[in-house]
């Protein structure tokens, strides 16, 4: 006659989590992370200036050079003129009545705006930029 033998089993649940988030499926994957770029800072504001006053710097960055993605936008009845300096370039474009206009920027240094208006003497708009530092 045999004996009776009492068994235990035990069932244990870990979650485990790695260094970048996920799970892997197996011991020989690697986790890899995907790399994004991420918005660091957003400036946006009014545009609203004489024609006789010139060129108005909006933006300008003093010592890092961060990737820019700028939008303007122009509500005003003039036209507009957008200079972008880089820091390997210019980048000058005119911007008509109701248009809204965006530029990639990889290293920008400057934004200036200059009002070119015969009949009102004000140009009205918005602008937007986005830096990021990759």
């Amino acid at each position: 006659m045999s004996k009776p033998v009492q068994s235990n089993k035990l069932h244990s649940v870990v979650n485990v989590k790695t260094n970048c988030g996920c799970a892997p499926v197996r011991a020989k994957k690697r986790c890899v992370q995907k790399k994004r770029c991420a918005f660091v800072e957003c400036v946006q504001g009014e545009i609203f200036q004489t024609s006789e006053s010139g060129p108005c710097v909006y933006f300008r960055s003093v010592d890092v050079r961060p990737f820019a993605v700028v939008k303007i936008k122009n509500e005003g009845s003039c036209e507009m003129i957008v200079i972008i300096h880089s820091k390997h370039k210019e980048i000058s474009e005119t911007v008509l009545q109701g248009q809204d206009v965006s530029f990639l920027v990889p290293e920008i240094a400057k934004l200036m705006i200059v009002c070119d208006c015969n009949c009102e003497k004000v140009c009205r708009g918005k602008y937007e930029i986005k830096l990021s530092s990759h």
